[in-house]
């Protein structure tokens, strides 16, 4: 349960705010609802446990007055907040919880007034957003165009030959009307060179010889903190440079150098070493971050950081999510892409030494991402009992189709056993069943496919992890 888990964080955490309330709405709620609402996938907010007392219920006097104060502030934001409140209880105290939806990403930064002060989450707090922060919020507002930027300096002399070649191989396999074209043309049409022959971002990030020579922080910073030893705070980091291509190949050797494996019994009796972390769902996730990372001048000092550690995995990329929210990740049908070019130029490009593509540009990777993540859950939590841990999708910022904890809660029940009832559900997290009904069948009728049904008329229906 969350409670349980803030518990034994001892605080609150980036996606959730825990307030006493305990005199009335605090002064610091427009904060929170600020931060919580420019975060990805948006938050939840508890009022009426104290963080003090190891979130014990405070016994608010008069949650019906305390709802409609929060709503009021909500709106008073710009742009307007939207909320989802419902009622719980702890030792039979009132709290209420608020999920907070996140703000839409065209009219970020969410701000306290329309001129006023607008604040971002960094772990257990909220803060006043940095002139830096602001920018790339402002960015995301218009369709980008920085990755057609000119790279002062870089020209075709700066091109790696070898991965434009296995480039121009798919152009002919595929009978791109591209292939037909030869030299600069090729290159000029292709977005690879600008108007003035220069390289442009996308072409030198993509094709270049060592494109860490004109954009020396376009880079991805890895880090491997699987250690004990108090006073070492990180193990095998490096720098890995050169065009996406190859930097996603070196990327994935890393990886399978340094994630750990362990030894997992299966149901047919077999016995395997399998890597702690799903390789497929991390090579996608790690080439999202290369082809979808901010490459606008105020990102420019930042690179992709990608940590290892024994219970977690997180990238974190210059830029928030263009064009989509959180909920809608991994959707059938929905595709959006911050740099267009450099997706349009990597759909193609080949790593030249072993042949593997970078992306599909297909709207498929995330789909992909968080099925295997669940598929590799429900198999170690069957198989092994050694789950791999839920943190995985929450540090990608994936999460299950919805904003609030009850859906994975219900999802988290599932993995234990199953067929469950609706009844059962209900009666496990102290939720109604109208509330149970509704969390399995949107995971049931979510674009991710988690759970199956079975029943019929005047059957109980019964819910099934795929």
């Amino acid at each position: 349960m969350l409670l349980n888990q803030l518990r034994a964080n001892g605080g609150d955490s980036t996606t959730v705010e825990v307030k006493s309330a305990e005199g009335g709405l605090p002064t610091s709620i427009g904060a929170s609802l600020s931060a919580l609402a420019n975060l990805p996938g948006g938050g939840i907010l508890l009022l009426g446990l104290s963080e003090d007392e190891g979130f014990e219920p405070v016994g608010l006097r008069d949650p019906q007055t305390l709802k409609q104060s929060l709503s009021a502030k909500a709106r008073s934001l710009a742009p307007p907040v939207q909320l989802s409140i419902s009622d719980a209880t702890v030792g039979g105290e009132a709290v209420i919880v608020v999920e907070v939806a996140e703000c839409d990403p065209t009219l970020k930064p969410c701000r306290l007034s329309p001129n006023g002060k607008a604040f971002v989450r960094s772990y257990d707090g909220d803060f006043e957003i940095s002139e830096q922060e602001v920018q790339g919020f402002l960015v995301s507002r218009r369709t980008p165009r920085a990755d057609r930027l000119a790279a002062p300096g870089a020209t075709t002399a700066d091109l790696d030959m070898e991965v434009v070649e296995a480039w121009r191989q798919v152009l002919r396999a595929n009978h791109d009307p591209l292939s037909k074209f030869e030299g600069d043309e090729l290159f000029r049409r292709a977005g690879i060179i600008g108007p003035q022959g220069e390289l442009t971002r996308a072409g030198l990030l993509t094709f270049g010889l060592y494109p860490q020579q004109h954009l020396p922080r376009f880079t991805l910073h890895v880090t491997s903190r699987l250690t004990t030893a108090d006073n070492q705070r990180a193990v095998n980091t490096k720098f890995i440079n050169g065009p996406i291509p190859t930097m996603l190949g070196d990327a994935m050797e890393w990886l399978q150098v340094n994630v750990p494996t362990s030894i997992v019994t299966h149901p047919d009796g077999t016995v395997r070493d399998e890597y702690a972390f799903p390789m497929e769902a991390l090579r996608e996730l790690v080439a999202n971050a290369l082809v979808h990372r901010d490459l606008a001048t105020w990102s420019e000092s930042l690179a992709v950081e990608l940590v290892l550690e024994r219970d977690k995995f997180t990238i974190a990329n210059p830029g928030g999510l263009f064009g989509i929210t959180v909920d809608r990740l991994g959707r059938e049908h929905i595709t959006s892409a911050r740099n267009q070019m450099l997706v349009q130029l990597n759909a193609n490009a080949r790593d030249p030494r072993t042949g593997a593509r970078v992306v599909e540009a297909l709207s498929d990777g995330l789909r992909t991402v968080v099925r295997v993540i669940m598929s590799n859950r429900a198999t170690a939590q069957r198989a092994a009992r050694t789950p791999v841990p839920a943190e995985v999708t929450t540090a990608v910022g994936l999460h299950l189709p919805a904003v609030g904890t009850g859906i994975r809660r219900v999802y988290d029940l599932l993995l234990h056993g199953g067929p469950v009832t609706v009844a059962h559900v209900s009666r496990t997290l102290d939720m109604s069943q109208g509330t149970a009904r509704s969390h399995l069948n949107r995971l049931r009728k979510s674009p991710y496919e988690l759970v199956d049904a079975s029943g019929g008329r005047g059957k109980i229906t019964t819910y099934l992890i795929r």
